[in-house]
């Protein structure tokens, strides 16, 4: 199943909305059987014992007939593809204010939040806006959260699954055959703790949003003993201090699993963030993320989170 041309859908769709067939085909570069086929066998995962809503629907152009002794027409480029009904968001809300709107206010009501630690409606409020804006749109969630299942299903039935994988911390595309031990939803969205453990004992992690593809296999595989303590053990947290501009907290937030703020004046916010491994790597995510003026009072930690930085823009070219 190629997740990359779901996700290419999940884009055009929540881009054009319900789109031809053919017209889709053409957007994402592909043959139009090929997208039909890869869009029902998504729809229709054939993992026993879990059940899952569609969430594309293939309907001709001109509806179903409404009388059932018609025949339904035959498969055709014409007809419209869309997201189902259970995707769907509600009728008003976050998810229809676009990033330009949620943006600067995210950043002026955490900003305030900054200011007032002990507001907890409006800290209730500052984390609705962040979750809007960094989740996603409806289609993007649906897949997510639809990809997630098969890899939960894949965990309580000890089946492998080979992947196509996006590195965060590196320019690296890998394919593996992973062995998921569980599925977590954090901040970030979902991760799967998987094995096999590596020389040292310790499992890996991986984020949904960095699978490009995945085939469940039939091959099973058996957890060992220690894994639980293993994964513990690889979501230990380590505390960072360091200092931020208030627009750049967002980032300190998002990849950190608890901020705890020492204090803070105008232009900055002096913070201690718990951060899960690899530490130098996700501070350098936050850097890249948060833009300029975060500084990090480890010096070799800050050091090496820039080279990591340095290395990331280089490859894309930035």
């Amino acid at each position: 199943m190629s997740a990359g041309l779901i996700q290419a859908t999940v884009h055009a769709l929540e881009e054009h909305g319900p789109l031809p067939l053919g017209r889709l085909a053409e957007l994402l570069g592909r043959p139009a059987a090929e997208v039909r086929a890869e869009l029902t066998a998504f729809n229709d995962v054939d993992t026993t014992g879990l059940v899952l809503d569609p969430m594309f629907m293939i309907t001709p152009a001109g509806g179903w007939p409404e009388d059932d002794t018609v025949p339904d027409p035959d498969p055709a480029d014409t007809d419209v593809v869309a997201f189902s009904p259970s995707v769907a968001g509600p009728d008003l809300g976050l998810a229809h204010v676009d990033a330009g709107t949620l943006g600067p206010l995210l950043a002026a009501a955490d900003q305030l939040s900054t200011l007032e630690p002990g507001n907890l409606p409006l800290a209730s409020a500052v984390d609705t806006l962040r979750t809007a804006l960094l989740a996603g749109l409806t289609g993007h969630a649906a897949y997510r959260t639809r990809t997630a299942a098969v890899f939960q299903h894949a965990a309580a039935t000890r089946r492998e699954v080979r992947i196509t994988y996006s590195s965060v911390w590196t320019a690296k595309v890998t394919t593996r055959t992973i062995h998921p031990y569980r599925v977590v939803s954090t901040r970030r969205g979902y991760e799967i703790d998987a094995g096999p453990l590596d020389d040292q004992g310790r499992p890996r992690t991986y984020l949904i949003t960095g699978i490009r593809d995945y085939q469940l296999l039939e091959h099973a595989f058996a957890v060992p003993a220690g894994a639980d303590e293993a994964i513990e053990a690889n979501r230990t947290l380590t505390p960072v201090t360091g200092v931020a501009p208030h627009r750049s907290m967002w980032a300190v937030r998002h990849w950190a699993e608890r901020v705890d703020q020492a204090h803070s004046d105008a232009d900055d916010v002096a913070f201690a963030a718990w951060l899960l491994p690899p530490i130098p790597q996700r501070v350098a995510v936050i850097c890249l993320a948060g833009g300029p003026g975060i500084d990090i009072d480890d010096t070799a930690l800050s050091q090496a989170a820039s080279d990591l930085a340095t290395d990331l823009l280089r490859h894309h070219g930035l």
